[in-house]
């Protein structure tokens, strides 16, 4: 934890900084992302009492995640929780045309290089590489 005064620095820098520049309180964004198991195994089990062994069934995929990513801006709007899941390859399929499509993320996977190989013949048609380039929030690089 920060010193209080370092603390209170930055929080007056902060405000100065979007006063000067004229940023409204709706144009600041806070977000957090916190992996999700799939397979949540509870941590208590019920039996007969003296059983000696209990079977845990599971999915069989404890280590696999997704990421939720929570945001909100600095007028206390609280924005939809968006959901990402890894994927190798990018959807082939359609995006909404109603300007919906930033619902919408892509996972690469990292080559050995740790460099993202980003196949733009592989990106949908309405996609532009630019879009693209926004859609694309987080890399394999980053999680296990």
């Amino acid at each position: 934890m920060l010193p209080k005064e370092v603390d209170n620095k930055f929080q007056k820098y902060v405000i100065g900084f979007r006063k000067q520049k004229k940023y409204l309180l709706s144009h600041i964004k806070n977000m957090d992302e916190t992996p999700v198991t799939f397979d949540m195994i509870g941590s208590k089990t019920i039996d007969m009492k003296g059983t000696k062994k209990i079977p845990i069934k599971t999915t069989g995929h404890e280590k696999s995640h997704f990421t939720v990513v929570l945001s909100c801006l600095a007028d206390d709007t609280k924005l939809k929780p968006t959901v990402i899941f890894k994927r190798k390859t990018v959807t082939k399929s359609n995006f909404p045309k109603d300007g919906t499509a930033g619902d919408y993320l892509f996972v690469e996977e990292s080559n050995s290089d740790g460099e993202n190989d980003t196949d733009f013949d592989d990106v949908p048609e309405d996609i532009t590489e630019d879009e693209y380039a926004e859609l694309f929030m987080l890399s394999n690089s980053e999680s296990s």
